[in-house]
């Protein structure tokens, strides 16, 4: 099951790759640390949040914050699970459903 969605999540990216060029999209299967988060959220127009099952995730509000220190908070959004700890405390992101792949693409 891991593989299968790992392989559609990378079809889907190559093909906003091809669309919109390579630098439109950073696509990491790793962990980073504070300061490698910091900075892809600063170049960042966009936080997707695809979680299956979470507790408290501080990412959005990571993203947040940065944001509105940088002044481009009214030009980002967020695209979080409905299955996110954080997803009913966080108002005005766009809740999905990550088991419905059909409405994503």
């Amino acid at each position: 099951m891991i593989n299968k969605t790992k392989n559609e999540i990378e079809k889907i990216a190559n093909e906003i790759i091809a669309e919109f060029g390579p630098e439109c999209l950073i696509l990491k299967y790793q962990t980073l640390c504070q300061d490698e988060r910091c900075a892809l959220f600063l170049k960042a127009n966009v936080l997707i949040i695809t979680s299956m099952r979470d507790g408290v995730s501080l990412l959005p509000f990571e993203f947040i914050s940065i944001k509105k220190k940088q002044g481009s908070f009214h030009k980002s959004s967020i695209i979080m699970s409905e299955f996110s700890g954080v997803a009913k405390s966080m108002s005005g992101v766009n809740l999905i459903n990550p088991y419905d792949i059909d409405s994503i693409t």
